[in-house]
This record gives C-alpha cells, structure tokens and sequence, in this order.
C-alpha cells in the first residue's frame, strides 16, 4: 500500500521565500556552517573565494564547473592574486553565471559571494556588472535557482552595504526596474526589502527623501508605487509593529509634502506616493501599535495650522489611514477629538486652500462620526458635530453631512 506524505512533511518541503531581514539574520549561521566543514577561517595564505573553490570541487562533478575550476584555480589562492586577477575573475563569474545549469550554478554563485567577501571595496567597482547578471537568472520558474539566486544578493548586501551606502543613487538605479508591478511579485517583495534595509542603515534621512520624494519620483511619477512601498517596507517592523528609525523618518517625510511652492502638480504627485506608503501601514499594522503614526499626525497637523494646504494633505493622509479599516485605528479617541477642535477653530477665507481644508476636514469628521468602530461617551458624542456645524462652513457640506447622519444613532433632529 503506498502511504500518502504526513501534512509535515509536505509543509517541509514546501517552497518558502523568506523575508530579507530573516536571510540576513541567517546568512552569518549559514556561512559559519559552511566554513566549519574545513577551518573557521582560512589560513593566512588562503582566501575565501579558494577555500570555497576547494570545497564544491568536492562537492561538484559537472563539465560546466570542472571548465569554471580551470579557469580560475590558479588565481585565486592568496589576496594579493585575487586582487591581481579579480577584473579576470569577475568577468569568469559573470560568464558562467549565465552560462551554467541548475546543477553547476549554486557552487558559481557561492563563489560569487565568496570573492565579495575577500574582496569587500575593490569588489564593489563590479558590483553593479555582477547584480545585473544575477538578476537575470531571476526570470525562471526553477524555485532552487530563486533562492540561490536571493541568497547570493542576501550574501553581497551583508558584505557591501557599506559600500552601497555612499552612492544610494546608483544602487536605486539598478534596483528601480525590480519594483516595476509587471515584475513576479516575490521579485518586487526582495527587492523593495532589500533596498528598505540599505534605507535604514543611512545617517541623513533629510537628504534620502529629498532623493526619493523631491527628485527621483519628480523626474519618475511612473515610478509613484514602488517608491510608496520602499518607504513602507523601511518603516515595517516585526508582528504589525513599525521599526524605530519611523518615529523620525515618518516625520521627515510628512515634511517633503507641500514642498514645491505654487506647484500643486508636483505636490500632489508625493502626497499620492506618500498615501501609498500610509495605506500600506493602515493594512499591516494593529490599533496597539499605532502610537508612533498617531505621535507624527498629531505633531504635523498642530505644528502646520498656519498652512492651510499642508493641513489639507495632512487630514486627507489621516483619512485615508483610518479608512482603511473603518476607524479601528483610532488608538485614543480623545487626543483625536482634542486635535479636531484645534482644526476646527482655523481660519476660513474665501481662498480655494480654505476650501479645500474645509472640504478634508468634513470628510474626516464624517468617516469618524459614522463609524460603527467609534463608539463615544456621553460628553464626547457632541463634540464632532459642533465643529462640523459652524457658521463659518460652506452650507453645502453641512447639507450633505445632515443628509449622512439621518441613519446615525445619536442623530437628533
């Protein structure tokens, strides 16, 4: 009778493609593993790259790499030959990276980290030569040759990243068309993961949004969602929380919208990205973490009243984050009242900015006071409706609002 494979066993040896940081995490282990089978580290005459070599020559018995071995064995045994030879062994390891098959690639692209390694600097100059070659393979259905593929760039990230943070704008060049949506999505996940760890790891995060928002998607509106999901996976953290670079970093970018004067095309087009990225975070995170989102609103909207165009965007961004699950995230409902008043009591003029803040502000007030996930006390139930119902307030908003509130519970008339 053949016997069927246990639920375990399938769950075993079902494909898994794990996060960047859990790569990462694994990637010193994995090494250190590897490297235990012979010395923990090479001999002072030795390299990486050849302890390595000697190692899948053991281990690998195909043509393809038995024709890589020869190529390379005689230049690579100490640092000073690595770096005599390494434009030779970048251009062999870019050769057979494309050449090779699924039985002789994982030892070349081993091998590929391995020269990284010994390397670090003088291998970066071939870093953008090497990713392109790599990403290549990525257009196949073979899940080994994935992940080895992953794992390698896991492999140079953790060797390089160093190196890649001082020219950021190279590394989002190569990077951009993988966040392209007509890219596999497990693509587009590593890549936006990988670039989001390089994000967190840069000093002046002024000067990394000014690249992305102000610059980069200005000259690449094309390029809106990918950059909305980069500054998303930077702030992600662990089990729906967010990563502590957010507290700061969150507020720099709430600092970039309105940041052309008198150009609302350009405005508009990061207070869509940014959107993206807050959406994002309405749908990963839980109400018990949203502490550090609510800190950055609130310190925006009540630093900025003056700006009545800054405030608009400000209250949209509030709108869209609360109405991606109908107002549950509302951590403190009586901070979120208190800052509503202080909206309320702006300025109106005749301006097009006045009306707009108008228009956002009653739309925010509205999602809130009609949600069956807010429930007010007894002194609080009042206090949205008096703001919303002001002298000051176009009257077609209010007609539209009283139309709203006919079904509302606590709705008197």
């Amino acid at each position: 009778m053949v016997q069927t494979k246990s639920r375990h066993h399938k769950n075993e040896n079902t494909f898994h493609f794990q996060t960047l940081n859990e790569r990462l995490a694994n990637i010193s282990v994995d090494v250190t593993k590897r490297i235990n089978r012979f010395n923990q580290k090479p001999e002072e005459t030795e390299t990486y790259f050849y302890q390595a070599l000697e190692k899948w020559v053991d281990l690998n018995y195909t043509a393809v790499f038995y024709d890589f071995t020869v190529r390379v064995k005689n230049k690579c045994q100490t640092l000073a030959m690595l770096i005599y030879h390494k434009e030779a062994l970048i251009e062999t390891l870019k050769e057979y990276i494309l050449k090779a098959d699924n039985l002789s690639l994982q030892p070349i692209l081993d091998l590929t980290a391995q020269l990284a390694r010994d390397l670090q600097n003088d291998f970066y100059v071939f870093f953008p030569e090497i990713f392109k070659s790599i990403v290549k393979l990525l257009d196949t259905q073979d899940t080994e040759i994935l992940e080895w593929s992953f794992q390698t760039l896991s492999y140079l990230f953790k060797f390089l990243w160093r190196y890649m943070l001082k020219s950021l704008d190279i590394v989002y060049e190569l990077y951009s068309p993988l966040f392209d949506e007509s890219k596999k999505w497990y693509i587009r996940n590593f890549a936006a993961e990988s670039f989001a760890f390089l994000m967190r790891k840069i000093p002046d995060k002024n000067e990394l949004f000014d690249y992305l928002l102000t610059k980069r998607l200005v000259e690449n509106p094309h390029e809106l969602n990918g950059i909305g999901r980069l500054i998303f996976e930077m702030f992600k953290g662990i089990k729906n929380q967010f990563n502590a670079c957010t507290d700061t970093a969150f507020n720099i970018v709430i600092e970039k919208i309105n940041y052309f004067e008198n150009d609302s095309t350009k405005n508009d087009l990061i207070f869509n990205c940014v959107e993206k990225t807050v959406q994002s975070m309405a749908e990963y995170t839980k109400k018990e973490h949203t502490g550090v989102i609510w800190k950055v609103f609130y310190n925006a909207l009540e630093s900025g009243l003056s700006d009545k165009k800054k405030m608009t965007y400000l209250m949209r961004l509030v709108y869209k984050f609360l109405e991606v699950k109908q107002c549950y995230l509302i951590n403190d409902l009586n901070n979120f009242l208190d800052c509503m008043v202080k909206l309320g009591k702006v300025d109106m003029d005749v301006s097009s900015d006045s009306s707009e803040f108008t228009q956002a502000f009653f739309n925010l007030g509205k999602l809130v006071l009609l949600s069956d996930n807010v429930k007010f006390s007894i002194e609080k139930v009042n206090v949205l409706p008096t703001n919303l119902y002001q002298d000051k307030c176009d009257y077609k908003l209010v007609a539209n609002l009283t139309r709203s509130l006919f079904d509302y519970a606590l709705f008197e008339t």
